[in-house]
């Protein structure tokens, strides 16, 4: 009887670890290396890009004056009111390139649970929400 007991616990273990061999893929994918640096951080690559984009180079280039406050309120009310109910002010005379840089790549790509906007606004309208943001 033990002998039994231990053959059937045996078989089964072989037969565990069977399946487990028939379910595994025969040809696992390789990831193929890119050129990139396996530590560049994706907000950092995210403005980069955003400090090449000609469209964005263009309206910041001009600062906070390019913006339209007044619309970007009303673009801020339809796109952006239904998760962010109340908004808050920012210093606009604190804000440096980079963070402007930086705010209009999260609205333009996304950031955690926001989605990105980038291809349902344009770069003068991501623009002006910002602008409306900073404007007491």
């Amino acid at each position: 009887m033990n002998r039994r007991v231990r053959t059937t616990g045996f078989l089964s273990l072989l037969l565990a670890i069977l399946l487990t061999c028939v379910a595994c893929p025969k040809d696992p994918q390789v990831e193929t290396p890119t050129t990139e640096q396996p530590d560049a951080d994706p907000k950092t690559k995210s403005r980069n890009a955003l400090e090449t984009d000609p469209d964005i180079i263009a309206l910041l280039g001009e600062g906070l004056s390019a913006g339209n406050v007044g619309m970007g309120r009303e673009l801020f009310a339809y796109k952006c009111d239904n998760c962010h109910e109340s908004t808050e002010v920012f210093a606009a005379n604190s804000w440096t390139r980079p963070q402007l840089v930086a705010e209009v790549g999260v609205i333009r790509d996304g950031r955690a649970a926001m989605p990105g906007f980038g291809s349902r606004l344009t770069g003068q309208q991501i623009l002006d929400i910002v602008v409306a943001l900073l404007t007491p």
